[in-house]
């Protein structure tokens, strides 16, 4: 039953007019009880409904909100993150562009310079410089100049500059990239590598680079080795100077199985899948790369000629002759295939030649006598290693002397020589060839050694570059005294001559050499006369 039902009150006296009007006030009064006490009710629900949904509401929204702050905190991370990572890429970027030139992943990722799909053509260029390389150098140390500034004379300088047309060649040789590549010591080898490749060629701008073989260890890398040599193509390519390479003993070498840390001793050694016209491959892809494939039926990959233009007539006046002395997969050799390659390719020109491979030739050797027609020691520059020559190297000798027209052949392998020796003719000569005859050189070829060019490889001696200049004969005009007439004579010269080159003129050629080492430092220099 209701609670709001009142039930009737019981009388015992006889009702009268009295109990009637009691009974309309009793009526009446428990009518508005009930009505009161359903109005209260009433509110009291309404009031426990608006409770639960405030209730209700406030749980939702406390739920939302623990909701939004377990959603904020990856949200907060985030942007934590993407400040650290930019911050990050800031400091790293900035460290790269204050110091690119020492970072080699900078040159392999974020330097690569794409030049046109032609290859360029080598000449010879016009040169202001000194007739004495001890008064060249001698003129540089005492004045400030920018190395864009070293190839031009000082008005008020009293040395007799003459323009000649002159061809620049830097000798890299046994860089021996990726040695150890698994150590922490190996990669600052590396790193020392290209701090010396960058200084060296800040000191001198030469006409073409060439590449002297063991550019990689590849008895230290096992998978990646070929990217080494992508590497390398890269890194030069952004200094927009052609080069051309020869191969090694240890550029296809197995990988051997290091045995500690110090990779002291081996006992087991693993293939490598490329070979050594992979490698030619990898390198000739670059667009200032002027290497070259060799004929294979020719043992060896990298048995190919060069040819560089006079700039004057526009015509062919040098050659260098690159050959591959073996090693790694191959003998320590330049075997009858090659000799006999090389001989047909000279029946084919009198043009001056140079030649260079890396494994020395038994004519390496160091002596200190007097050659017969020479003004000093027959030998100039570094001697502090052994000479470990190819095998059977006479027939080479023989071919390259024979031929009468080579000055020199450069050579790498043994670290810590960067001599050159005159060998002369045991007999004689047959050679007519006054191209390569000049007055203090008659019947003599120079072999000569590359400095060191890298931090791979043994030996602690100072690491450098030989450089080498081939200058053209008969056309040296004093700068000083140079005239209108006789510009206008050559003007007039180079427009008459016909593109056959029939009417060109025999022109000679000279070479003299020296050695930059990191420092900046000139050493173990000869001139034009080959003296020291």
């Amino acid at each position: 039953m209701s609670a709001n039902v009142v039930q009737p009150t019981t009388r015992t006296r006889p009702r009268g007019d009295e109990d009637k009007d009691d009974d309309i006030e009793d009526t009446s009064m428990m009518m508005m009880t009930m009505k009161t006490s359903t109005i209260v009710g009433t509110e009291d629900d309404s009031n426990d409904d608006i409770e639960n949904e405030n209730d209700t509401s406030t749980r939702r929204n406390q739920k939302k909100l623990r909701i939004c702050s377990v959603n904020k905190v990856p949200l907060l991370l985030g942007k934590l993150f993407l400040v650290w990572t930019c911050a990050g890429s800031a400091i790293v970027w900035t460290i790269l562009l204050l110091d690119h030139k020492y970072d080699p992943s900078f040159h392999l990722y974020h330097s690569l310079r794409r030049y046109s799909s032609k290859k360029p053509i080598l000449r010879f260029q016009r040169r202001h410089v000194s007739p004495a390389l001890s008064t060249w150098n001698e003129f540089l140390s005492k004045q400030n100049l920018d190395n864009d500034d070293k190839n031009r004379p000082s008005p008020s300088s009293p040395i007799p500059w003459h323009e000649h047309e002159t061809f620049q060649i830097m000798h890299l040789t046994d860089m021996h990239l990726g040695e150890a590549e698994d150590t922490d010591w190996g990669p600052f080898q590396d790193y020392q590598t290209w701090r010396l490749l960058d200084a060296l060629l800040s000191y001198e701008r030469p006409d073409l680079i060439v590449l002297g073989g063991d550019q990689i260890t590849a008895n230290n890398c096992l998978h990646n080795c070929t990217e080494y040599y992508r590497l390398l193509g890269m890194y030069l390519s952004q200094h927009g100077i052609p080069w051309a390479t020869v191969l090694g003993n240890h550029d296809d070498m197995a990988y051997e199985v290091p045995n500690n840390e110090n990779y002291a001793t081996t006992t087991k050694t693993i293939p490598h899948s490329y070979n050594r016209r992979d490698l030619l491959q990898i390198d000739a892809s670059f667009d200032l790369s002027l290497t070259q494939l060799g004929p294979s039926h020719v043992t060896g990959a990298s048995n190919y000629v060069l040819q560089v233009l006079d700039s004057f007539q526009q015509a062919p006046a040098l050659e260098i002759y690159f050959l591959d002395s073996g090693g790694g997969t191959l003998p320590e050799a330049v075997d009858t295939s090659q000799i006999h390659w090389l001989q047909q390719h000279l029946t084919r020109s009198t043009l001056p030649a140079v030649a260079f491979q890396h494994i020395p030739t038994s004519a390496h050797e160091f002596h200190d006598t007097i050659a017969p027609e020479a003004t000093s020691s027959s030998c100039m520059g570094y001697h502090g290693d052994a000479v470990d020559p190819i095998q059977d190297s006479d027939d080479l000798v023989d071919a390259l002397i024979q031929s009468g027209r080579f000055h020199f052949l450069a050579v790498g392998h043994n670290h810590g020589n960067d001599f050159c020796c005159c060998y002369h003719q045991q007999n004689g000569s047959n050679n007519t060839n006054e191209t390569i005859n000049s007055e203090n050189n008659t019947h003599c070829m120079y072999f000569c050694f590359g400095r060191h060019s890298g931090f791979g490889g043994y030996g602690h001696w100072q690491r450098g570059a030989r450089m080498y200049e081939i200058q053209l004969e008969g056309r040296a005009v004093e700068t000083a005294t140079r005239t209108r007439e006789e510009e206008n004579e050559e003007k007039k010269y180079e427009s008459s001559s016909s593109n056959d080159g029939s009417d060109r003129i025999n022109r000679g050629t000279r070479w003299r050499s020296w050695v930059r080492l990191q420092s900046g430092a000139v050493i173990d220099s000869f001139d034009y006369d080959h003296s020291p």
